[in-house]
């Protein structure tokens, strides 16, 4: 987690971030390639350097690196109501996906159904519900399109994959084939192959004793699209956790980390490790490293203040006084990283721009994304809806979920101008 870190009650300590997990590639020497990103883009300078094989693609951006383009602050399709007909009623939307007509089809975890909507927003069916049988939910996770508009669900309590025809309606599941391990699954996304990226199990340490900090390594696995083992990735450390067994056992989260970022797209699986700026693409067919790109910046260092905010958070948060002490004394106990993690969520955008997400602690307005081109070299800075969450960035349309006053969630679509050439 880097340094000795600090005790939530104690005044933090300034140690270096500590060093990328799963190692680090000899570099040789640099090829200036670009002295900038292009027209009206920002003037950031991009180097490529490579070391066996693997693309090194050192990036830096200046301060004024927005790009141009121009996100529309307000939706222009709006998909779920709170007290209208039940179709529109949205509950847990764990993912929607932009089908090739313009509908779009919402993962309503809620119903546990597939619901599909015209590029107007009128409702067109569902499919799905909750069971165990054939087409039916335990619990439910969009990984992503497949050929022909099908969709590609995970039900990580079956551990079964389905696939939804157009429709929508159910076609056909199929489980993780042998080689993938018995635990549970974390899915990633589809692949253009058909393939699907996803976690593997989880390797617990035994014997645990009470205070202690965790971080369980997964393999990151590509599957055929039949559920069988094509390659294995890497391994990653997930997200650090405090294990405690007093009068039973609890998992609670550190604070300021946030385990890998994982994408998948322009035929590459993408993964960024938390205590660098740097995110690894792999060739899913082979299981290769085949580039790292990587952005020059500074740490962002965790205050008190930060802390202070972070745990008050949580403690909002708990379900009774009880738990919000319990949480308290978790964080007083707790050992935390001096600095922020290097960056947020990773996502590919549909013509192959990598979007880096900057990491947001707690009170944290703005929702910047960092744009790299298909070949990693960075393009500038965009700004999107502070209350955004984004399932897919199209040519020029964002698709995401936002919530209103009373927590009640909303698909929606945003404009997405984009002045310079792609």
């Amino acid at each position: 987690m880097g340094g000795a870190g600090h005790p939530v009650r104690d005044a933090v300590t300034l140690d270096p971030p500590g060093p990328l997990a799963g190692g680090g590639v000899v570099l040789a020497a640099a090829t200036l390639l670009t002295g900038g990103c292009g027209s009206g883009e920002a003037g950031s300078r991009t180097e490529a350097r490579d070391s066996a094989g693997v693309t090194i693609v050192e990036n830096r951006l200046p301060d004024d690196a927005r790009l141009p383009w121009r996100v529309d602050p307000e939706p222009s399709l709006t998909i779920g109501t709170p007290d209208g007909p039940e179709p529109y009623q949205l509950y847990q939307v764990l993912g929607a996906t932009r089908l090739s007509d313009g509908s779009i089809a919402v993962a309503n975890a809620g119903t546990a159904e597939l619901r599909v909507f015209g590029r107007d927003g009128e409702f067109i069916g569902a499919a799905g519900g909750q069971g165990g049988g054939p087409g039916e939910f335990r619990s439910m996770t969009l990984v992503g399109r497949l050929g022909g508009d099908s969709v590609l669900l995970y039900d990580g309590r079956a551990r079964r994959f389905s696939v939804m025809a157009p429709g929508p309606a159910f076609a056909r599941s199929f489980g993780p084939g042998a080689g993938v391990g018995e635990g549970g699954l974390a899915a990633v996304g589809v692949l253009g192959t058909g393939a699907i990226a996803v976690q593997g199990p989880s390797a617990f340490p035994e014997g645990l004793a009470g205070g202690t900090v965790i971080a369980p390594a997964r393999p990151l696995l590509v599957l055929t699209g039949g559920g069988g083992l094509e390659a294995v990735l890497d391994t990653f450390p997930t997200r650090p956790t405090l294990f405690e067994s007093d009068g039973g056992f609890s998992f609670t989260l550190v604070p300021f980390t946030t385990g890998p970022a994982l994408a998948v797209g322009g035929g590459r699986v993408h993964v960024g490790p938390e205590q660098r700026y740097e995110v690894r693409s792999y060739d899913p067919r082979t299981g290769d490293l085949v580039r790292l790109t990587r952005l020059e910046r500074e740490p962002r260092l965790v205050t008190d203040e930060d802390i202070g905010r972070a745990v008050e958070a949580a403690v909002d948060r708990a379900e009774s006084d009880e738990a919000g002490a319990r949480l308290r004394r978790s964080y007083a106990a707790m050992e935390l990283p001096d600095t922020m993690p290097a960056h947020g969520r990773l996502l590919v955008d549909r013509p192959g721009n990598l979007w880096v997400e900057a990491y947001r602690a707690h009170g944290d307005e703005l929702r910047l994304w960092t744009v790299f081109d298909p070949n990693g070299a960075v393009r500038g800075t965009v700004e999107l809806p502070p209350d955004l969450y984004i399932f897919e960035i199209g040519e020029d349309w964002i698709l995401g979920v936002a919530r209103d006053e009373l927590d009640l969630p909303y698909v929606v679509v945003h404009g997405l101008e984009r002045p310079t050439a792609e």
